[in-house]
């Protein structure tokens, strides 16, 4: 062989080597990417109604805790919730958990709860202007590509090259629930207006992120601080969630309390009771007394 024919042969072999060798290279760095993303880590989260649950809830506790009813206290009072018991959510949270929480605001104020309108003096009516979910996903990171398979494609010599996947460096899930809700009341008799509460707007919040695959970290109103995977993670530069509204309320509609000691309630009305009975026992024995003649009284025999 000449070296004519051998320096023609290498000259034609040398672009083929060139491309197995970048191919090479970028599968390597391919290679070297899933490694570091694999390394650093991977979670994944799989959501279910009960983070909507939770944030509806949270919404209509928010806005119910900003409602005083205590311009109502004393008062017998009746809550027509007739424009609020058709409502319907998939989530399970709907009326009457808007109702209920609106009793327990209400009962928290000193209002007498009624179960008819006909033992009440004031009809309080409720409705709800709004209350749903939102949902943002966000990705950060590489699409998937087919580039390399496409370039090997030119060469017949060289295989058939996988599709790099997406790489995502930080992805990010944001979900809120906003619920509205307004009443008003009047008196029961002479229908005239009493009070109306305005319009009662809260919202609540789950932020979800991920970082080159690691998380989920979650922050939002539903949580108590920061959590990891559903540990709690105290970071040094980490904002703790506000306050809630209710805490701003005279009745801590969001804490545990206990208005009245059952033992003393009950003897308080055992009291109250007995000392009523005996008012009526001593009025119906001093009316008894005061209808009954006196009989005259008999004159003494006089002596010669």
């Amino acid at each position: 062989m000449s070296s004519d024919d051998a320096a023609l042969r290498n000259s034609n072999c040398a672009p083929v080597a060139t491309s197995l060798r970048h191919a090479s290279i970028l599968l390597r760095a391919v290679a070297c990417c899933v490694v570091i993303f694999c390394a650093v880590g991977c979670g994944t989260s799989v959501r279910r109604t009960g983070t909507e649950q939770l944030l509806t809830s949270d919404a209509i506790d928010r806005s119910v805790a900003q409602i005083d009813f205590s311009v109502l206290a004393g008062r017998d009072v009746y809550l027509d919730s007739q424009y609020i018991v058709g409502m319907r959510d998939p989530t399970f949270v709907s009326g009457p958990y808007v109702i209920s929480s609106l009793r327990q605001q209400m009962s928290a104020a000193g209002c007498k709860l009624q179960d008819s309108q006909d033992k009440a003096d004031y009809i309080v009516e409720a409705r709800v202007g709004a209350l749903g979910t939102d949902l943002h996903d966000v990705t950060y990171g590489l699409p998937a590509s087919n580039a390399l398979n496409a370039a090997a494609s030119v060469l017949s010599s060289i295989p058939t090259l996988p599709t790099i996947p997406e790489i995502s460096i930080a992805n990010r899930n944001d979900q809120s629930a906003a619920a509205k809700i307004a009443l008003f009341a009047y008196h029961r008799e002479s229908r005239l207006p009493v009070w109306q509460s305005g319009i009662a707007t809260a919202k609540s919040a789950a932020k979800d992120t991920w970082v080159l695959g690691a998380g989920p970290i979650q922050r939002g109103t539903i949580y108590e601080g920061t959590l990891f995977a559903g540990n709690r993670l105290r970071l040094p530069f980490a904002r703790e969630n506000d306050a809630s509204a209710a805490d701003s309320l005279p009745q801590k509609y969001a804490q545990s309390r206990q208005f009245q000691n059952p033992d003393e309630l009950e003897q308080q009305l055992a009291d109250a009771k007995a000392a009523a009975d005996a008012a009526i026992q001593q009025a119906a024995h001093e009316a008894a007394a005061a209808a009954t003649p006196t009989a005259p009284a008999e004159a003494a025999p006089q002596t010669p």
